[in-house]
């Protein structure tokens, strides 16, 4: 088992060395296969790509960005001119920091949204 530490230094050299890290999982999977293979077909769910799997998984998420939409076309929601982090102007997305407040929602640029995304977390 590793330690907190021993996964923090680990994470660090992948960040930096994202090449190598590559390299060295192309040689373990080729090496591996057959780990891999068991490993998909027991999580295929989690490996499947397409847009009506990820709906029924994320039921909440769709339902939300679907009433923004609809608001958004319906009049009862402006979409802002401008991104409420940097204020560069432009096509905004809608950010939900909480998908149960469908029409709660933050109008940022796709940089600002992307950097929301990951410091939140996968979602």
């Amino acid at each position: 088992m590793q330690t907190e530490e021993q996964r923090a230094y680990k994470r660090e050299w992948y960040r930096k060395n994202p090449d190598k890290a590559r390299s060295y999982a192309r040689k373990w999977q080729s090496r591996n296969r057959d780990k891999v293979r068991e490993y998909v077909l027991k999580n295929r769910e989690k490996f499947s790509l397409t847009t009506a799997n990820w709906q029924k998984r994320n039921k909440e998420k769709v339902n939300a960005q679907r009433a923004v939409f609809r608001a958004v076309k319906s009049g009862l929601l402006i979409r802002a001119l401008n991104c409420c982090q940097c204020g560069v102007d432009g096509k905004m997305h809608a950010h939900h920091d909480d998908y149960t407040k469908r029409l709660d929602v933050k109008w940022l640029c796709s940089s600002c949204h992307g950097l929301s995304r990951r410091k939140s977390g996968p979602r």
